[in-house]
């Protein structure tokens, strides 16, 4: 399905062939996010991904870069993550040539004139306060800021208006320099298309780049000794919250049995979560699990907005499915039930070319071994009851817990009370 090769200078080149797409995916990875920046620099990463769209020599203005793709009917985006930054685009198979030139020429040649910063920092402030006045997407900083406390994993990805407002141009030519290398670079496409033509398209562009050095990010160390909660004030009548605890790196080998606790409390609309939470009790809109693996942690959470009157109660319902996975084995049918779910979502992952062109790009990345998404589905089908119960008992211990949370709430001291597990 997927076939790869590496250019002399370290970059990867991954594609999977889909004859019956109509579209091709191509997605430019590079390991370059938000953990690598010094506190000076927080938000870089993100600000310069907004700035790959302000003008190339080639194409001078975001309009000359946006028109060529909306003109054939495609789409492009970006996004900037902890540990990498992604550029994208799709467009009808016909037009794969010009997809992959418009992402290389943005993601080479752009200009970083000084007058678009300038400007482009104004967007970024409304960004900033966008997320500030989003409680459901700003406790998920808050989470990562008290969880990962005194790291740059903590930072948020946007940056803060202090650090935003005082980056120059010289600033991102030193942080591009320090990451955007080659060997740092994983270029996927996924749709109807040919391994060989596709390596001829990118080889003429990325081939004569010299690789140099890239800066490493600092590690976490795990030295959480007690319960933690960080309140943010809001006087809403829904609160937001987030509860969890650090979990598993990218590499971990039990990385397929923390999926398998994921789809448990939170696969779908028959799960533990969605059940005893919102249908029995009636106490949130919205609740999951989330696990987030990095290179050398990861973190594993429920994310919940809930009526802020019963906010304590939730809170015991959210600890108390943890207690259960601890104490008590999975049954058998439930466990073949959330095999099928995360089975059946992959797979249908596998239809669409942005989905596949994003599972092998992250891989080709990160990973040493490529995984298929066969492969993959024959770890899950491994999993068992007793793997599951034993690394709960591992991860969801008290002393280990984390409480963010948005809402009318001023004293931690409560919260602090309820982290008993």
């Amino acid at each position: 399905m997927h076939k790869l090769t590496t250019l002399k200078n370290g970059l990867k080149i991954i594609t999977s062939e889909m004859p019956h797409t109509s579209g091709v995916s191509t997605n430019i990875f590079v390991g370059a996010g938000s953990r690598y920046e010094t506190k000076k620099e927080s938000g870089i990463s993100h600000f310069a991904e907004h700035m790959f769209f302000k003008g190339t020599k080639k194409r001078p203005s975001t309009l000359e870069i946006s028109k060529i793709i909306d003109g054939v009917g495609g789409i492009m985006n970006a996004f900037t993550a902890h540990d990498h930054t992604c550029f994208w685009n799709k467009v009808p198979k016909k037009y794969f040539s010009l997809g992959i030139d418009v992402v290389s020429d943005t993601f080479l040649n752009s200009l970083f004139k000084e007058k678009e910063i300038e400007k482009e920092k104004g967007v970024i402030m409304e960004e900033i306060n966008m997320g500030k006045d989003t409680p459901m997407r700003h406790v998920v900083d808050l989470f990562y800021e008290l969880i990962f406390q005194n790291t740059p994993l903590g930072q948020n990805i946007i940056g803060t208006k202090k650090s935003v407002s005082a980056m120059k141009r010289e600033d991102f030519m030193v942080y591009l320099k320090s990451l955007y290398q080659p060997q740092n670079i994983a270029i996927s496409v996924a749709g109807d298309i040919k391994h060989s033509k596709i390596v001829e398209e990118i080889k003429k562009r990325f081939d004569k780049i010299e690789k140099r050095e890239t800066r490493k990010y600092q590690s976490v160390i795990d030295e959480q000794n007690k319960p933690a909660v960080l309140i943010n004030f809001k006087d809403t009548n829904q609160s937001h919250l987030i509860l969890g605890f650090k979990a598993l790196s990218k590499y971990d080998p039990q990385k397929p049995v923390l999926d398998m606790i994921n789809m448990i409390l939170s696969g779908g609309m028959s799960s533990r979560l969605f059940i005893d939470i919102r249908v029995k009790k009636g106490l949130a809109y919205y609740v999951r699990a989330y696990e987030h693996n990095f290179m050398d942690i990861g973190c594993f959470y429920v994310h919940a907005g809930l009526n802020s009157e019963k906010i304590e109660e939730a809170i015991k319902l959210i600890i108390k499915e943890f207690k259960e996975l601890k104490e008590k084995k999975v049954s058998l049918k439930e466990l073949k039930k959330a095999k099928e779910y995360l089975k059946g979502n992959l797979l249908l992952d596998m239809d669409d070319t942005e989905e596949v062109s994003s599972w092998f790009g992250t891989q080709a990345l990160f990973e040493k071994k490529i995984k298929t998404p066969e492969e993959k589905i024959k770890e899950i089908e491994k999993v068992t009851a007793e793997q599951i119960q034993k690394l709960s008992q591992k991860l969801f211990i008290q002393n280990k817990m984390n409480l963010a949370l948005i809402g009318p709430f001023k004293d931690e001291k409560p919260f602090l009370k309820l982290l008993k597990i």
